[in-house]
């Protein structure tokens, strides 16, 4: 009957250079995504709230044929007084 080598438990939890460096990314972009989020929210409130709303309006894609680009642009304004609201 053969046993199974089992190594040292600090061989399976201590963190080996690789996972140090992707703790370290992981630290990095949650930074940088909570600056633009920040940067996002920022933008959006340069836009007068009556301006997004005629842009909106402007934009709908009834008024175009339904197109991509339509939906597009409508979809982001959208966003940006969700933004702009939260």
């Amino acid at each position: 009957m053969e046993t199974a080598a089992v190594g040292c438990w600090a061989d399976q939890y201590w963190p080996t250079a690789d996972t140090e460096r992707l703790l370290m990314d992981n630290i990095f972009l949650r930074t940088e995504i909570a600056d633009l989020n920040g940067q996002l929210h920022d933008q959006a409130g340069s836009i007068p709230a009556d301006i997004l709303r005629r842009l909106i309006l402007l934009s709908h894609p009834d008024k175009h044929a339904n197109s991509v680009a339509a939906n597009e642009v409508a979809a982001w304004l959208l966003a940006q007084r969700r933004i702009k609201a939260a």
